[in-house]
């Protein structure tokens, strides 16, 4: 458990949780029945950091603070229950396009189906709920699957290349460990098989010819 919640983490996910907080709070119309939160961007992050769970948790309830008690349970429970259906995702699929694709369905599908309904207990209509349901998914989409992308391909850039804010000591290691060659994509020259074992044998034969020189040498003294 130590492990999981180094240092590094926890500010990780404490700045998650204040990025996501400000610019929900900043934008305009971020909670509104018609609207594109810009910090749902953040909630590819599962995909990387596991604390990012927590963080969009914590930041999604700090920004519907003034939106009610419905909004402040709902909204924030939508957001954890994507945050962690993404991660797990991040955890099962290694392909980077692919872990994108799928790891971005949560956020959009369960704010899309859960978030209408606090516009309802707020005093919506119950008939708009499926208008809701595809206005929401719009916004979620629009805001997930454009700046969402851009910020997953800029991490995993950031990650490959050992940026220590992005990466765990482990993680950090490993990069530090890789050959400048492969780094550049050059593979690393490897010796000749055939040369490695023709080495020992040209010295063996050395040896065994400078013995026989010496001993004719010493039965021509004789």
């Amino acid at each position: 458990m130590q492990r999981f919640f180094t240092t590094r983490r926890l500010c990780r996910a404490a700045v998650i949780a204040a990025l996501y907080a400000v610019i929900a709070i900043v934008q305009p119309y971020s909670s509104t029945p018609v609207q594109c939160r810009l910090s749902e961007a953040l909630t590819v992050l599962p995909l990387f950091f596991p604390e990012a769970v927590p963080g969009l948790f914590i930041g999604c309830f700090l920004a519907n603070v003034m939106n009610g008690a419905a909004d402040m349970i709902l909204g924030s429970l939508a957001t954890l229950i994507a945050a962690t259906s993404t991660y797990f995702i991040g955890r099962a699929v290694r392909n980077a396009p692919l872990r994108l694709i799928l790891g971005i369905l949560p956020p959009i599908v369960v704010n899309a189906l859960l978030v209408p309904v606090v516009f309802i207990i707020n005093g919506t209509q119950n008939y708009a709920y499926f208008v809701e349901v595809a206005v929401m998914a719009a916004g979620q989409a629009i805001a997930i699957g454009v700046f969402g992308t851009a910020l997953y391909f800029a991490v995993l850039g950031l990650r490959k290349k050992g940026v220590k804010v992005f990466c765990d000591d482990r993680e950090k290691r490993a990069s530090d460990q890789v050959p400048d060659e492969a780094r550049d994509g050059t593979p690393e020259m490897m010796p000749d098989p055939a040369r490695v074992a023709s080495e020992p044998a040209s010295g063996t034969s050395g040896a065994v010819s400078a013995a026989a020189d010496g001993r004719n040498a010493g039965s021509a003294q004789k």
